[in-house]
């Protein structure tokens, strides 16, 4: 399996999405929350940082397991492991990211994949709750 980080960034009420560049291989012109591929003989949390580092401009000072997913995508096998982002630097700008939005759990229908409007419900439901 491919090993992908995905950052979930919360602000408030809202969740970091990024609508995929038409120049990407994989995914493109979706949507869906921050992600990247880990290198090899890299961290998981090396991963998220460098990836929210390149794509949006953020260092991630603190970050949490917050699940791990496999996903079949275009007839390869990825597991997608998703970090909470809960103390960062700077502000979320499209680097190499397409489109930014902040989604409300009203506006999570706008993520491409049913999955990640899951775990970006389940993480915003948390996040208003203090269970993180």
């Amino acid at each position: 399996m491919i090993p992908c980080i995905i950052g979930i960034i919360i602000k408030g009420n809202k969740v970091l999405a990024e609508k995929r560049p038409e120049t990407e291989t994989y995914c493109k012109g979706e949507v869906g929350l921050p992600a990247g591929h880990v290198e090899q003989k890299e961290s998981l949390e090396k991963a998220l940082k460098r990836e929210m580092l390149e794509e949006l401009g953020i260092k991630v000072l603190k970050a949490r397991h917050f699940c791990s997913d496999p996903f079949l995508l275009q007839g390869k096998a990825f597991k997608f492991h998703y970090f909470l982002c809960l103390e960062w630097l700077g502000k979320p700008e499209s680097i190499e990211a397409g489109k930014l939005m902040w989604l409300t759990k009203k506006q999570l229908s706008k993520l491409t994949y049913a999955r990640q409007r899951f775990i970006a419900r389940r993480a915003l439901t948390k996040s208003q709750n203090k269970v993180m």
